[in-house]
């Protein structure tokens, strides 16, 4: 089989790969890179010729750079299916349209109709036949998928054709969230090939000690007597924080701000992505918070908000009541903009890991033995660096 990256390999977006014979030709993901105003820099090198020959595409998860492309396929001729886990497909309907709202708000010019996301075929893939071989109509090939631990309903990926040549697809990945499940690969057989994430390169903080360090500014800011501020993406990150605190404080204590509070009980509902060890009290937690919102704001301690809703609750109350810790991207735009408009508000920024860290990356590695590696999700010299390592460290 043959791999080619229209996207994704070397930057941090975009992320697009095929996967071809002569039988077949299958695409796994098809993303966006939101930092390009010019549109061949934006979207992936899909042509038209690509498009018409492709049998099946695959979806690892909704995240914009790994989806919004997906309208773009389908202008330019794709007619098949996309195949892709509940969560993430009611997920991704939800980015294409905020993908849409942002490229108009930019005054970018999209090089596809509004209409064509409605030609989307999605395919519901069955939770119960994770780690389970499975045929590919049509074709001669089969898949396999698994929970990947990134948000609800990210998957990895492995294919493998009739001459038992097995390629995976490990999407974006963590095996150290605090609350969705990885379902380790119980593939069987030799794997040539590993498209692995590596977008935090050598970086190697444990994930406890983040939780750590994010858990003793909480703290510390609401023993000060103030409100404390999380901004966060509507699906991902959210959920993850919100474990954590959930596990610390009371639901009396957090407001979940409205339009929030709809999607992360859309994705506490989904049990099957979430650690068991933690689902009950995130419910019961949710559910407290919830009920107490309306009545008993001013008794909150914990004020989780979509990032584009910081500058309204700055606003609203006096903004010397709050201080602001956020886990997200270091070139995020709410920071710039929290230094510029709100410069006396203090500003906490603690990393939480969403990808894979350097150990977490070395036991994939460690547990697949594929022939060769490639690392994707960042900047040439950040998966540069990664793959020197592990070359160095006796990985493949």
């Amino acid at each position: 089989m043959n791999f080619t990256a229209l996207g994704g390999v070397g930057e941090y977006g975009r992320a697009c790969f095929l996967l071809e014979d002569n039988k077949f030709t299958i695409m796994v993901d098809c993303g966006v890179l939101r930092t390009e105003a010019e549109t061949s820099r934006r979207y992936p090198m899909i042509t038209r010729e690509i498009a018409e020959k492709l049998d099946a595409v695959f979806l690892t998860h909704s995240h914009e750079d790994h989806s919004a492309a997906l309208p773009y396929l389908y202008h330019l001729g794709y007619k098949g299916k996309v195949y892709a886990t509940a969560p993430t497909i009611w997920q991704t309907q939800y980015y294409l349209h905020e993908w849409q709202a942002f490229e108009q708000k930019k005054g970018w010019v999209s090089p596809h109709t509004s209409t064509a996301a409605k030609t989307i075929e999605f395919v519901r893939l069955n939770e119960q036949t994770v780690n389970t071989w499975l045929p590919l109509a049509g074709l001669p090939i089969s898949f396999m998928f698994g929970r990947a631990g990134h948000i609800a309903g990210s998957a990895w990926y492995v294919f493998s054709n009739h001459d038992q040549q097995t390629v995976f697809f490990s999407g974006d990945y963590s095996l150290e969230s605090t609350c969705t499940h990885y379902d380790l690969p119980l593939i069987g057989r030799k794997v040539d090939l590993a498209l692995m994430d590596g977008a935090y390169g050598i970086e190697n903080t444990p994930q406890r000690e983040l939780v750590r360090n994010i858990m003793d500014t909480a703290e510390a800011i609401t023993a000060r007597g103030k409100k404390l501020l999380i901004p966060v993406p509507l699906i991902g990150r959210s959920l993850d924080l919100f474990t954590c605190h959930a596990g610390r404080y009371p639901g009396k204590t957090i407001f979940i701000d409205r339009s929030l509070a709809k999607h992360l009980e859309a994705q506490l509902q989904q049990r099957f992505w979430l650690k068991k060890a933690v689902a009950e009290k995130l419910i019961s937690t949710f559910k407290e918070s919830i009920s107490t919102n309306s009545t008993s704001e001013r008794h909150k301690q914990i004020f989780f908000v979509l990032e584009k809703e910081v500058p309204h609750f700055l606003e609203r109350d006096c903004s010397d009541c709050y201080e602001v810790l956020f886990s997200g991207p270091r070139h995020s735009p709410l920071l710039n903009l929290l230094a510029s408009r709100y410069p006396a508000v203090p500003v906490h920024y603690k990393k939480y890991h969403v990808h894979p860290r350097l150990s977490e990356t070395e036991l994939l590695v460690r547990h697949l033995k594929p022939a060769e590696t490639i690392f994707t999700h960042n900047r040439e010299e950040v998966v540069q660096a990664l793959q020197e390592h592990m070359r160095s460290h006796h990985f493949s």
